[in-house]
């Protein structure tokens, strides 16, 4: 299910986490504001859009936009090949990506966590 865990953001766009993994970002770019809260790691995966076995990948992404820079924290799991998607979402194959209108940010999360599962 869905959980509100912060009201009242205008124009949410970006939910990122420190590098340790132990606070989590979240901006608002009407508002031009990015808020921070303690994240406990451990409990992370009770967030996850799926039940899996999440690792954090090592490293991070960085990435800076007009008005601040960001690292990423980034997290992978592997699914079944039949696992149906959570409701409201899809699967796409990763040969299929390319043509997603993807943000640059999305882009090099992906990227990231390719190599991560190459090297895994």
């Amino acid at each position: 299910g869905v959980a509100t865990m912060r009201p009242g953001f205008i124009v949410p766009n970006g939910i990122a986490f420190s590098p340790d993994a132990t606070r989590i970002y979240y901006a608002d770019s009407r508002a031009r504001t990015v808020w921070r809260a303690d994240f406990d790691l451990s409990t992370a995966a009770d967030a996850a859009p799926m039940k899996a076995r999440w690792r954090l990948a090592p490293g991070g992404v960085d990435h800076v936009f007009t008005h601040f820079a960001l690292r990423l924290s980034v997290f992978v799991a592997r699914a079944p090949n039949n696992l149906r998607a959570p409701e409201g979402m899809r699967w796409v194959a990763a040969e299929a990506l390319d043509g997603e209108a993807l943000p640059t940010l999305m882009r090099k999360v992906l990227a990231h966590a390719a190599r991560f599962e190459a090297e895994d």
